[in-house]
């Protein structure tokens, strides 16, 4: 129970810039922590819940809650994603050699690509959280951001567990470890966490909130894998800044589904 205990804090302390209830390192323990990734996931949905309730309910202006939403995700987490999202951007949009990319994902400086990729994410987070709030939706219909992050965690830590690792990658010395036991741990908690959040959405709402939340979790894992896929192509090889590329990017589109998904429906605010 330790090593769980301990692996739990691992992920906490790394994936979050929460202060962590336990600070504990076991470098033997790194791919139990990516065990987490999914209830780490849970906890930025909840943050992210409770700040778009807040601006559901009260009478301040789209865009103002639209940016602190924006602001929370990525405050949350440090900004962890956005530098590998950053890095993957300038290596692949290089079109420069394999070597010439790998150089160029571990290179600390910004690039151009880098910096216009981020500001597409960031207006594309914005946009589509300012039209889910403007959709005016009944606040539980707000249940599905909590499959967001979750979703995308999981997808991504699934593919750092399972795709070949560059040599250069911080889980380059767990490739050759027995690591189904993570990785059934992962789709477990998934299937667990979205049948929870489905059931919570069936009895609030009923079936259109099902439908909802289903469109969002697809759209989330549908971009994660193919980022994910591209970049380990492109690349020749999975790490750490790839999955944050897969999480940057699903978390996007399942914004971006949410936000169409809602505002098709046209659901009116319940009294």
């Amino acid at each position: 129970m330790d090593r769980f205990i301990t692996a739990f804090g691992m992920a906490w302390g790394n994936f979050l810039r929460i202060p962590s209830p336990i600070k504990k390192w076991d470098e033997s323990l790194r791919k139990t922590m990516l065990g987490f990734l999914p209830f780490i996931g849970i906890i930025l949905g909840l943050i992210w819940i409770l700040v778009a309730w807040v601006f559901s309910v009260l009478p301040v202006p789209g865009p103002v809650g639209a940016f602190v939403m924006t602001f929370v995700i990525y405050a949350a987490t440090g900004g962890l994603h956005l530098d590998g999202y950053m890095d993957v951007s300038d290596a692949i949009m290089s079109r420069r050699s394999l070597e010439e990319r790998r150089r160029i994902l571990k290179d600390s400086h910004a690039g151009a690509f880098a910096i216009m990729m981020l500001v597409f994410l960031v207006l594309g987070t914005f946009a589509s959280i300012w039209g889910m709030l403007g959709t005016k939706a009944s606040p539980q219909y707000l249940v599905a951001l909590i499959a967001i992050p979750v979703v995308s965690r999981g997808i991504s830590g699934l593919a750092v567990l399972n795709l070949k690792p560059m040599e250069t990658s911080q889980y380059n010395s767990i490739e050759n470890e027995k690591g189904g036991v993570h990785s059934i741990a992962i789709i477990i908690q998934l299937v667990i966490y979205l049948a929870i959040i489905s059931t919570i959405a069936g009895l609030t709402i009923g079936r259109p909130c099902v439908i909802t939340l289903a469109i969002t979790s697809a759209a989330t894992a549908v971009a994660s894998i193919l980022s994910i896929f591209a970049a380990k192509k492109n690349l020749d090889g999975m790490n750490g800044d790839i999955a944050g590329w897969g999480i940057s990017i699903g978390e996007l589109a399942g914004l971006l589904a949410l936000s169409v998904s809602l505002a098709a429906v046209a659901i009116p605010v319940q009294a």
